[in-house]
């Protein structure tokens, strides 16, 4: 997968570049094909460029940080809950505790806490748990049973689902409340000395596991 990341996306401007002279080969075939060719390649052109310039558009719409090194910079403003946990947890968190949050799809916010603290998490992104050699029924069964946790109202069976991926931190804020409801989510507070409270970030919660 690496290898695709470093190689991939520099093969397109590679193509492009072999395209040209391609289509002037193509010319030299005849009048039909020249008309052919040059329209297809005009059609293609017109949305590269288009696509193109929406994807500048988004990108330099996200914001106006000046450039840095620091990574987490952004979450400042653009999810001052987050940014805050991070601190605190690289602050007074020795380790890498497994940490229940969220599943969902990859390239958006699920993972959130696992991605910037390092900590291990019961399910991140399926397709990468796929390629370091877990089965789908294995990764299925933990997207079940990180969906049970949040919202059974059963105490006793969350306890025994948490015991089984030996979860230190549960994580429950927006995020978590718009996936499973905030019904289930509500039991935590209900049992401080099974579940204490240790941080609290406006909306964004963190729990503690005492077996």
């Amino acid at each position: 997968m690496n290898t695709v990341f470093k190689l991939y996306y520099h093969l397109w401007s590679l193509s492009f570049l072999a395209s040209v002279f391609a289509l002037k080969e193509l010319l030299k075939k005849g009048r039909i094909l020249k008309l052919v060719s040059t329209g297809v390649f005009t059609f293609i052109s017109l949305i590269l460029v288009t696509a193109g310039g929406i994807n500048a558009f988004i990108f330099s719409s996200l914001g106006k940080l000046p450039p840095a090194l620091n990574g987490l910079a952004y979450l400042r403003e653009e999810d001052p809950e987050l940014f805050s946990l991070i601190q605190w947890a690289n602050k007074e968190v020795k380790g890498s505790p497994v940490v229940l949050e969220a599943y969902g799809p990859p390239y958006q916010k699920f993972a959130r806490i696992s991605v910037h603290t390092g900590w291990r998490t019961v399910l991140g992104w399926r397709h990468v748990a796929h390629l370091r050699g877990s089965a789908f029924y294995q990764t299925k069964q933990r997207m079940e049973d990180i969906k049970e946790i949040y919202q059974t109202a059963d105490i006793n069976r969350a306890k025994m689902l948490l015991k089984k991926y030996q979860v230190r931190f549960i994580t429950a804020g927006r995020l978590e409340e718009k996936t499973y409801g905030r019904e289930g989510i509500e039991k935590f507070l209900l049992y401080p000395r099974d579940f204490p409270l240790i941080f609290k970030k406006d909306k964004l919660k963190v729990f503690a596991v005492n077996y």
